[in-house]
């Protein structure tokens, strides 16, 4: 997840909430784009109340700032376990890409949340 920061939770408990909230994130801009997704949506959809978002994150632009940094940080798990047992270079290329494609098959959303943080976000774009 994202850097520590005073919002970052402290229990397990906060954790599956945060989590929740970021998977959630995850589907309505995917389906929706930044645009026309609301801080209202996402929580129904992580099914808990306005006022947890609110204590895990300002606005609706500080969800998707951390939901970019959240998937990129994944993508980054899964291609350097993938990395880890290969031999060479061209194995570890390899396998980091075919890391990043089973990642992306699995979480389709990554692609529409990305494009758009060029614009919604450009500081996170340029540190994904």
């Amino acid at each position: 997840m994202a850097a520590e920061t005073a919002k970052t939770p402290r229990t397990e408990r906060g954790r599956k909430t945060m989590r929740a909230i970021l998977d959630a994130a995850a589907i309505e801009f995917g389906t929706n784009g930044f645009g026309d997704t609301s801080i209202v949506s996402i929580t129904q959809r992580a099914k808990v109340a306005l006022g947890s978002f609110y204590t895990y994150f300002d606005s609706k632009e500080e969800v998707f700032r951390a939901l970019v940094q959240d998937m990129s940080a994944q993508v980054g798990k899964h291609a350097a376990s993938a990395m880890s047992g290969a031999d060479n270079a061209l194995e570890r290329e390899r396998s980091a890409l075919t890391a990043f494609l089973q990642f992306a098959r699995e979480h389709k959303e990554i692609y529409r949340i990305i494009d758009e943080a060029e614009f919604a976000d450009p500081e996170s774009y340029r540190a994904h």
